[in-house]
């Protein structure tokens, strides 16, 4: 996320949090786990945003056959670094998918949103 104000909007952090982050230019580095909205690292720019979500993907799948989607919501441009620095990281085995995020997870997300999909090819 490019910002936090669509966070706190759709009620998944506080509006302190909110604020702070906001004041401190901070974005947050998250996955969802069972519904569950979990920040695990926070960065200062887009580019370590990026960074940030291709070195969490590599940590869980290694050199793991995998599937690999990348969604943006209005920020192409970094959701083609996101998929260009997965790509080189990962032991992608199908093409990739690059997709624009609907307006329900848009919602959420706000503009300037990157997100990953990775998925193992074998269980």
């Amino acid at each position: 996320m490019n910002t936090l104000e669509y966070a706190y909007k759709g009620g998944r952090i506080g509006r302190f949090s909110s604020l702070l982050g906001s004041l401190l230019n901070v974005k947050p580095i998250a996955y969802i786990q069972d519904g569950e909205y979990v920040i695990v690292n926070k960065a200062r720019s887009m580019k370590q945003v990026v960074a940030g979500m291709v070195d969490f993907v590599v940590d869980k799948f290694g050199q793991s056959k995998v599937r690999v989607a990348v969604g943006h919501t209005q920020a192409l441009d970094y959701a083609k670094m996101l998929l260009e620095q997965a790509m080189s990281r990962l032991n992608v085995s199908d093409e990739p998918v690059l997709f624009e995020i609907g307006p329900v997870v848009g919602a959420y997300a706000g503009p300037g949103a990157v997100g990953i999909s990775v998925h193992p090819v074998e269980y």
